[in-house]
């Protein structure tokens, strides 16, 4: 069964990880990437005493915080419009 970083844990330290990690970030609308400060999940949970898992699980979830449902929801409608265009054309050409 997969560990969960309780709600405590991921308040405490949910901006700290996102101002350390490798990934690209978002901010409202705004790209920002993390040059200064790139750092492994691993070089992460060593900084903040923390297990390599806890930093994972709080990145994941911290990324998906950043945009709202409807933003989820508007990516989703455009990755199947997208195939859909993609696959019509391909059988279309068979």
């Amino acid at each position: 069964m997969a560990k969960y970083v309780s709600p405590e844990i991921y308040n405490k330290y949910k901006q700290q990880v996102l101002d350390m990690s490798l990934a690209m970030q978002n901010y409202v609308g705004i790209e920002q990437q993390r040059i200064t400060s790139c750092l492994t999940d691993a070089e992460i949970a060593v900084k903040l005493s923390l297990p390599v898992e806890d930093v994972r699980e709080i990145l994941m979830i911290a990324q998906n915080d950043l945009h709202s449902a409807d933003a989820w929801m508007e990516s989703d409608k455009e990755k199947r419009r997208k195939c859909s265009n993609f696959f019509g054309r391909r059988s279309k050409t068979t």
